[in-house]
């Protein structure tokens, strides 16, 4: 066996040792987030998917040399002579005594079951010492494939495929339909009359070979399938995994804004709908009085009625004809009276209130609910606030009318004057309770009413309830709040280390599986003449590579875990975006660990190569049409990376690219990141930077600030800073001036429209700057204007007259080039 070969099995031999570590690495963090239940609601379905993974990575390869000729198939490969041709049904595992590799005693484990005898033989070759397994069987039965990474071969002699050979392969395709399969002529010139037969049979993937060579790219095409499967298992793992912390951080960061505007909201609404309640028991006063004598008159006469039908009760002697038993009958009727009387005004009351219920409570309560089921571990026997809202509304149902009025003085009075009416005179006989002297009494309690000492008690009554439930509310809302306030405390700080811990680690560990991924598919890229470098990074040419073409290649060194994080994170927003035509698509990566002598790995990304770069293109001399069809681009991918929940944070004249046609895409997402992810890092390049981003709290209002500095450039048709950045010899004072409110001016031959877009681009307030739906329109139509020749002399004569760059005029080159903070 070629010495290519062994080269590969050892390269495959690392290969699956730095994926068992990457897969031991996942777990680890995965199984570290199982507490805190940041992992998704699948979590199950990942773990079963690692399982598998680690399933693959524990077995090793197997080549399985099957049929009458599998004696003879193993001779060719190896050139032993020590392997005899066996003429028993008998199972064969060739073995390399010095072997550092435990023997797999699984693939024996069905032919022992089956009682079939398994011999060992031994040969002392470099391949069976680096734990390679070879199997030897007649039957495809004897061999339990689940147990190794299987390399089918099946030896053919005649010039064409026998009935038993027809048979082999059919029941081999019955029992493992995706198995790839070697067929390895033993006669010379049968390849191309058994390749025909072949083709007119399906027999799935099955590779023909007449010698070592082709045996040995066979082999190495199956062990890296077997890699790149295990590799593509775990990366969906590990981009589910990520997906879902962004989904999470997105979610949590909508609960961090919106939660304290919900509270205030139900605080605000509450206190207006206590006020309004309020003002109906003061303002309503009059009209209470006036439905109360409406209601008596009303209903004088059912009431009467209905008090001449009540039963008189027996005192507890028995005898009904007592002062104790008029006294009892006085207080029924009395009772009954003013109980209907209650009800009839608490239903005139209630409708006011429904109508308060209306205006308020619908969002109110819905606001209330949402904001408790997230907070379920209230306190034992304290009321809920949506309990104590339902009571300030039920409050005018339970008002009740009351023969007393609220004076103390007139409560006694009229106490004592009920008292002596009630007492005979000792020169009359006690009264005969019956219908007509229920009637009687009814008659004269509703006499002794006064709507208006009736109105104003229930008036107070309404008033004292309202505020009970008023302070109720008030209480359960403030321990609502401070549940709430732990929950987003604890929110905060899983945020936090989604954002800055298990999001980086997960995404590294993609971009070591990815790129293990590419290196076993494509191989290592090779690198041309340098195009680009950076702070980070140098960009080259490249071949072919992956089937693409043109193709360019960053390498970027991180110098720390940070950086490492960083550019996994990179990687990963960029390689799972949908491609877009004004994005720069990144291909692929690759690790190189023997950049630096293996101390320092370089990562290098690969993407597609275009002509030049915006800043290039201005220098060069771009026609006014051609730079308005850039802004346009530019706005479109910044646009669609917006619509991907995220925001670039770096637009600037070195990451725009142009094709040979001039139209631009977006490249360089170092610093993109969702809006949820941000943690507020003052990044960017200080021209194109919006004021906010010093203060660490910004949106993605800050990509259409850089467009509005992009454009004017854009505009300007050349690369010289504008005159009044020109100024300031650093950083800090050119922010404390645009903090300030400079901005950069107005250059003569610009357009009135452009200038206004500007304008509105770079406002100082990030809620007053436009939307890209709103600017990337606007561009479309200035462009169309001049399309169709209006204006077209004052725009292009002026602006092209810029185009030329004066290397008289003296600028600070440092400014622009200043290296991004981070």
């Amino acid at each position: 066996m070629s010495n290519k070969l062994l080269h590969g099995y050892k390269r495959f031999l690392r290969n699956t040792y730095d994926l068992r570590r990457i897969l031991r690495e996942t777990r680890q963090l995965l199984e570290d987030l199982a507490a805190p239940h940041i992992l998704p609601s699948e979590k199950s379905e990942l773990i079963a998917k690692i399982q598998r993974v680690d399933d693959v990575l524990r077995k090793f390869p197997a080549i399985v040399a099957v049929g009458p000729l599998c004696f003879e198939v193993l001779r060719s490969i190896f050139g032993q002579d020590r392997v005899e041709q066996d003429d028993e049904d008998a199972f064969l595992r060739v073995v390399n005594p010095t072997s550092v590799y435990p023997p797999l005693k699984l693939i024996t484990e069905m032919a022992v079951k089956e009682e079939i005898e398994v011999k060992e033989v031994q040969l002392g070759h470099s391949l069976l010492r680096d734990g390679l397994q070879v199997l030897v069987t007649k039957r495809w039965s004897h061999v339990q494939l689940d147990a190794v990474l299987p390399i089918a071969l099946y030896g053919v002699r005649a010039a064409e495929l026998s009935v038993d050979d027809l048979s082999d392969l059919r029941r081999l395709r019955a029992d493992w339909p995706d198995l790839p399969l070697c067929l390895i002529c033993m006669q010379n010139d049968t390849k191309e009359r058994i390749q025909q037969q072949l083709n007119s049979l399906d027999f799935g993937p099955i590779v023909l070979i007449d010698d070592h060579n082709g045996f040995s790219a066979f082999v190495k095409s199956c062990l890296q399938n077997h890699l790149v499967s295990a590799c593509l298992h775990l990366n969906e793992v590990q981009s589910t995994c990520i997906r879902s912390f962004i989904l999470s951080a997105f979610d949590m960061a909508r609960e961090l804004q919106i939660t304290p505007k919900r509270l205030q909201y139900v605080q605000d609404k509450e206190s207006e709908l206590h006020q309004s309640l309020i003002r109906v028991a003061s303002d309503k006063q009059q009209e209470i009085t006036e439905l109360i004598e409406h209601t008596i008159q009303d209903m004088r006469e059912a009431l009467l009625d209905k008090a001449s039908e009540c039963e008189a009760p027996l005192d507890v002697a028995g005898n009904a004809d007592t002062i104790q038993a008029a006294q009892a009958a006085t207080n029924e009727v009395q009772q009954m009276v003013l109980s209907r009387l209650s009800s009839a005004v608490a239903t005139q009351l209630a409708s006011t209130v429904g109508c308060l219920q209306d205006s308020y409570v619908g969002t109110l309560q819905r606001c209330l609910e949402s904001l408790e089921k997230h907070c379920l571990d209230a306190e034992e026997g304290s009321i809920r606030a949506t309990d104590a809202l339902r009571q300030s509304l039920s409050a005018a149902y339970s008002v009740e009318i009351s023969a007393c009025p609220s004076s103390p003085f007139f409560s006694m009075f009229d106490w004592i004057r009920s008292l002596m009416k009630g007492i005979p005179l000792p020169w009359t006989s006690p009264p005969s309770i019956d219908s007509g002297w229920r009637r009687t009494v009814a008659a004269d309690i509703l006499d002794s009413l006064s709507a208006s000492k009736l109105a104003r008690g229930i008036c107070s009554q309404f008033r004292v309830k309202v505020r009970c439930s008023h302070d109720s509310f008030q209480k359960a809302l403030c321990a609502l709040e401070n549940r709430i306030c732990g929950k987003l405390e604890r929110t905060e700080e899983q945020r936090v280390a989604i954002r800055k811990h298990h999001a980086p680690q997960l995404a590294r560990l993609s971009l070591e599986t990815t790129s293990m991924c590419d290196l076993v598919r494509y191989g290592m890229p090779r690198l041309g003449r340098e195009i680009g470098r950076g702070q980070y990074g140098v960009v080259f040419s490249c071949d072919p590579w992956g089937g693409f073409s043109p193709c360019a290649v960053k390498s970027v060194v991180p110098p720390d875990d940070k950086h490492w994080n960083d550019l996994a994170m990179e990687f990963y927003y960029t390689r799972t975006l949908p491609e877009h035509r004004r994005i720069v698509r990144v291909r692929g990566s690759v690790i190189d660990s023997g950049y630096g002598g293996g101390c320092s790995p370089a990562v290098l990304l690969i993407m597609d190569r275009l002509s030049k770069d915006l800043y290039c293109g201005l220098r060069a001399g771009m026609s006014w049409l051609s730079r308005l069809q850039v802004a346009v681009d530019v706005a479109e991918g910044v646009r669609f990376l917006h619509a991907q929940g995220l925001v670039h944070r770096d637009i600037k004249l070195k990451n725009v690219l142009l094709d040979e046609e001039n139209r631009a895409k977006l490249t360089d997402l170092g610093f993109c990141i969702p809006e949820a992810m941000m943690s507020g890092s003052i990044v960017g390049t200080p021209i194109h930077m919006a004021p906010e981003l010093l203060s660490g709290h910004y949106d993605s209002s800050v990509d259409v600030y850089a467009l509005g500095i992009l454009f004017w450039y854009i505009c300007a048709g050349h690369v010289r800073m504008p005159y009044v950045f020109e100024q300031f010899c650093n950083k800090e004072q050119l922010w404390k001036n645009v903090k300030s409110g400079l901005r950069p001016e107005r250059l003569p031959h610009f357009d009135e429209q452009c200038w206004r877009l500007m304008e509105q681009c770079w406002s100082a307030e990030p809620s007053q700057r436009p939307l890209l739906g709103y600017v990337q329109p606007q561009l479309e139509a200035i462009m169309r204007r001049y399309q169709t020749g209006e204006s077209m002399e004052a725009g292009s004569s002026s602006s092209d007259a810029a185009v030329q760059d004066d290397d008289s005029f003296v600028h600070l080159p440092s400014l622009e080039n200043l290296a991004p903070t981070s």
